[in-house]
C-alpha cells in the first residue's frame, strides 16, 4: 500500500497515487469480485487494526490522505459535526445541482405566469411548456421548490388571482 503512496512533507499526509477515486476524491481501488474499498479504511485496517466505528474522520481534510494518523474513527454524527466545524458544508440547491432543469431565472418567471384557475396560465400548461410534469410546477409555484428565491410579485397559488390577458401570437 505504501507504494502506491507519494508523503507529502509538509502536511504529513500519504497522499493516494494510483488506482482511482470515489466520489469526494477518496482513495480507493478494486478488488476480485469487483468490491471497491476505500484506501483509507483499507490503511487503518493494515497498520492499526480494526476500525471498530462506521466512519474514519480525516483530521487533514485531505480525502486523497491514507496516513492512519490522519484519521479518528467516529460516528456519521460525528463526520457530520466535523463537516459543519470546518466549513465543508456547501449547500448546493438550484442551478448549481447538475440535474436542475431550470434557472432560478425561469422559476421567477414561472411564479409570476402562475394563475390559479387559468386555462393558459395553470400549472398543467406551464408544464407543457417547460417540459415538465404539472407536479413539478406545482411544487415551484407553492414554493415548496426552490422556496429560497424572493418573491417578486408573481401571482401566489390563490383562487382570488386575476386571470390575464391573452398571450396568444
Amino acid at each position: 500500500m505504501l507504494k502506491l503512496t507519494r508523503l507529502d512533507l509538509v502536511t504529513g499526509c500519504a497522499e493516494w497515487q494510483r488506482g482511482c477515486t470515489v466520489a469526494g476524491g477518496y482513495a480507493a481501488f478494486q478488488m476480485g469480485g469487483g468490491r471497491i474499498l476505500l484506501g483509507h479504511r483499507v490503511s487503518w485496517q493494515l497498520f492499526v487494526g480494526a476500525i471498530g466505528a462506521p466512519c474514519l474522520l480525516h483530521k487533514c481534510d485531505n480525502p486523497k490522505c491514507v496516513n492512519p494518523y490522519h484519521l479518528l474513527p467516529g460516528t456519521q454524527s460525528d463526520n457530520s459535526k466535523d463537516m459543519w466545524i470546518k466549513g465543508r458544508n456547501a449547500l448546493l440547491r438550484g442551478e448549481q445541482l447538475s440535474y436542475s432543469k431550470l434557472t432560478a431565472e425561469q422559476v421567477l418567471a414561472i411564479r409570476a405566469r402562475y394563475r390559479l384557475r387559468s386555462k393558459l396560465d395553470n400549472t398543467t400548461a406551464i408544464a407543457r411548456d417547460y417540459g415538465m410534469s404539472q407536479q413539478q410546477i406545482y411544487s415551484i409555484v407553492t414554493r415548496r421548490d426552490w422556496a429560497w428565491l424572493p418573491d417578486v410579485g408573481g401571482a401566489q397559488p390563490t383562487a382570488d388571482a386575476p386571470a390575464p390577458a391573452s398571450t396568444a401570437p
